[in-house]
């Protein structure tokens, strides 16, 4: 039976005090909630607060991708206006770079073909003409195509680009042992350049593919020795979607493929 029951006086009495025990214990409690709350609340802020600092950090040293708690990117923008900002943001941080590769390319000019730097909205393609790189018929790095290595993993590394590295040879037939045909020297090029990124500047071997095109992509008609020059050459290619260089390398077969597919419907 409850202490409440009843119609002593003494009973009433003990009610009275069991009823304000409860009342204060109640308020007690409501402190203690409110307490954990605010708790929980500067808890959150401080988090919030840390994450904006680790965004800010991350963007001093490089491009940030769009993740949660660092992007510089505002989450209300439309996909189109964030790829745009993101765009804006990137080339801050290698304009510089390429800057200083336009002039390493000015060195150079006059050497064979010398150096083209192409940039588009997808990236960046930097032609380089073999003599520049290679002796003839040779697949090792001249110590003077060093700095101008050394730029482009710069840019690879600050932009979190992926990258396509294809090796181009005249239509010249090559037999030696090193290197059978142009299909081998090629090959062997592209991964000279690789191995360089890799090796010397820790690039990410994910980010990074090595083709060996041969004689079968030319730019210009092997008629000529001028125009043989210009076929000898290394394609590097920059691109800034966040994909590996081997989803880059089967999107391009595949457009490649459709191509081809659609004009043989026609």
């Amino acid at each position: 039976m409850s202490k409440c029951s009843g119609k002593s006086a003494r009973k009433g009495e003990e009610c009275e005090e069991i009823a304000s025990w409860i009342v204060s214990y109640g308020d007690l409690m409501t402190l203690l909630l409110t307490f954990f709350i605010l708790i929980v609340s500067f808890s959150t802020m401080e988090l919030i607060k840390f994450r904006k600092f680790m965004g800010a950090m991350r963007g001093a040293s490089g491009v940030l991708m769009e993740q949660e708690g660092n992007s510089v990117v505002p989450r209300n923008l439309s996909k189109n206006a964030q790829q745009a900002l993101r765009q804006d943001v990137l080339m801050e941080n290698v304009n510089k770079v390429l800057a200083d590769l336009s002039d390493e390319a000015e060195k150079h000019k006059g050497n064979g073909n010398g150096i083209t730097i192409e940039k588009s909205k997808e990236g960046i393609r930097i032609r380089i003409s073999s003599p520049i790189l290679f002796n003839s018929g040779q697949a090792v790095l001249k110590r003077s195509a060093y700095r101008l290595f050394d730029l482009i993993a710069l840019i690879i590394k600050r932009s979190n680009c992926s990258v396509i590295i294809e090796g181009h040879t005249d239509n010249v037939p090559i037999h030696t042992a090193q290197f059978p045909s142009n299909w081998e020297l090629s090959t062997t090029r592209a991964l000279s350049v690789l191995k360089y990124f890799v090796n010397v500047h820790d690039v990410d071997p994910h980010k990074l593919v090595a083709i060996g095109r041969g004689q079968y992509k030319p730019i210009a008609p092997n008629d000529t020795p001028e125009n043989r020059s210009r076929n000898r050459r290394v394609e590097i290619y920059l691109n800034w979607e966040d994909k590996t260089g081997k989803e880059l390398l089967e999107e391009r077969n595949n457009k490649k493929q459709s191509t081809v597919a659609r004009s043989s419907d026609k």
